[in-house]
């Protein structure tokens, strides 16, 4: 898997206009609050609250995208469909890849600004 697809900092760099410490700012606060949201998920999907969890992947699939984490955006795309859908199955499905994809994308934004 191409690393650009994990986090495509070309693409989020364009998106600030280059600026990198905005960058690293906004990574740092998706990080900070991703651990709350992904849990409210996951209760979402544990009550069979489908709307609340495809509102909820919605909002992190924007945070996703602009941030250039285009896998964890996938994810969360198949996500807030397949809620929309109300398949529970695939929802839970997507939100494990959404899950592990959004591991990746922290874990190469780290790196990114370790570098």
């Amino acid at each position: 898997m191409s690393e650009n697809f994990v986090f495509d900092s070309a693409a989020a760099m364009e998106r600030v206009d280059q600026d990198r410490e905005l960058l690293q700012e906004l990574c740092e606060m998706f990080a900070a609050d991703n651990a709350r949201a992904m849990a409210e998920l996951a209760q979402s999907l544990e009550s069979r609250n489908l709307s609340a969890a495809a509102s909820q992947a919605h909002a992190i699939k924007s945070a996703l995208g602009n941030l250039g984490a285009m896998l964890a955006y996938q994810s969360a795309r198949d996500l807030e469909i397949s809620a929309k859908e109300n398949d529970l199955a695939a929802s839970k499905l997507a939100f494990a890849s959404m899950s592990r994809a959004t591991d990746q994308f922290l874990t190469a934004y780290k790196s990114f600004f370790s570098a």
